[in-house]
């Protein structure tokens, strides 16, 4: 689960001393009246994607009546499929460098890695690109953790100001810290900075939460069902795994990997998909039902595509649910189906009586989800 901006920073601020928050609102009045007690502020969509100040997200304002227009402009902005619903409004800062720092899960390693750069503020993978001697990645030994030995020599190698090194090795430790304990996937700070003062700030951060661990972080647990959309919500109370995308194509199956090879074969057939869509194993007629009556609910979807590869899921259940959920409520959009495995033939039979077609292999299914057929 992510965090947004604000709930990261908030977190980090239970750590560490010198986090940026600032006030969280969706009212332009309170952005206002938060600028003219601050003065210079910056105005900060809170949605949970990257690239929110090259989408014109992120605005500087030097009066209070400029941080009111900026608030207003940002609020209901859509920014890559996710609307803008609240504004983060901080106090300006007088930055004199910028670094960036995260730990992330690591799964080439297959642990906790750590990456620093004095390059902060801009895209990492592009300093890495450019200029990979700035940036120093360091896989952790979970028993050892990230010491203040090990953060002293990262900094030091990554060229880090000696003014600086203390401060910014506690920063790091306490990331490490908090990780650990809150069973965080990722913590990421960029930029870090310095200010003409000499302190160390934490002025933007992303922080990811295990959430196979949301079971006994009680905190983040509360926070996911707030996030939820209605269509998240009804995938989890029907146990299915649902994840919407930016496409048109609606996408059901059975099993991560089937799910993900069919989004590939969508991709490739030069459609996108609108969804993750996983019924998991052994779904009976109900969880088909249901998870195409929560694509029906999707104005954006075009086409709908079910592959499913039976194993201990049933052909004859699946092509069950499909009829029922039709029956209930007919599709306005074209349905495309592949059905193989366990119980196919009896599933396949039920399928041509309720007038349905069936494709035979997933990429010719693919080319006709993608065509509307």
């Amino acid at each position: 689960m992510d965090l947004k901006e604000y709930e990261g920073k908030r977190l980090l601020a239970t750590r560490m001393p010198l986090v940026s928050q600032g006030l969280v609102t969706s009212s332009p009045d309170e952005v206002e009246a938060y600028a003219r007690e601050q003065g210079v502020v910056v105005v900060k969509a809170q949605v949970l994607t990257g690239g929110r100040g090259k989408a014109g997200g992120v605005k500087l304002a030097k009066r209070s009546c400029e941080a009111r227009k900026h608030a207003e402009d940002i609020l209901g902005m859509d920014i890559k499929g996710h609307f803008v619903e609240e504004v983060l409004v901080s106090p300006g800062v007088a930055i004199d460098q910028e670094w960036y720092f995260s730990i992330v899960f690591d799964r080439a390693e297959r642990t906790y890695s750590v990456i620093f750069s004095t390059e902060g503020g801009v895209d990492i993978e592009l300093v890495a690109e450019a200029t990979p001697e700035k940036v120093i990645r360091f896989p952790l030994n979970p028993k050892e953790g990230l010491t203040p030995l090990i953060a002293e020599d990262i900094v030091r190698r990554a060229g880090l100001d000696r003014r600086f090194v203390v401060d910014v090795v506690a920063v790091l430790c306490s990331s490490w810290g908090l990780l650990v304990d809150k069973d965080l996937t990722l913590i990421e700070i960029n930029p870090l900075v310095s200010t003409k003062e000499g302190d160390v700030v934490v002025l933007d951060a992303k922080v990811s939460v295990d959430d196979a661990a949301l079971f006994r972080q009680a905190e983040f647990g509360e926070m996911q069902s707030q996030k939820e959309s209605a269509e998240e919500a009804l995938a989890r109370e029907n146990g299915f795994t649902f994840v919407p995308l930016d496409g048109d194509v609606g996408i059901i199956g059975n099993g991560a990997g089937l799910v993900m090879a069919t989004m590939d074969a969508v991709k490739a057939a030069g459609g996108e998909p609108a969804n993750f869509l996983d019924i998991g194993g052994g779904a009976q007629a109900k969880t088909v039902k249901n998870a195409l009556a929560l694509l029906r609910g999707n104005p954006k979807i075009r086409s709908i595509l079910v592959n499913v590869f039976g194993g201990i899921t049933r052909g004859d259940e699946v092509a069950r649910g499909l009829l029922a959920a039709i029956a209930e409520q007919p599709l306005s959009v074209p349905l495309t189906i592949r059905l193989t495995g366990t119980r196919a033939k009896e599933g396949l039979a039920l399928l041509e009586a309720g007038g349905l077609e069936v494709s035979g292999t997933m990429d010719r299914a693919a080319a006709l989800a993608v065509a509307g057929k």
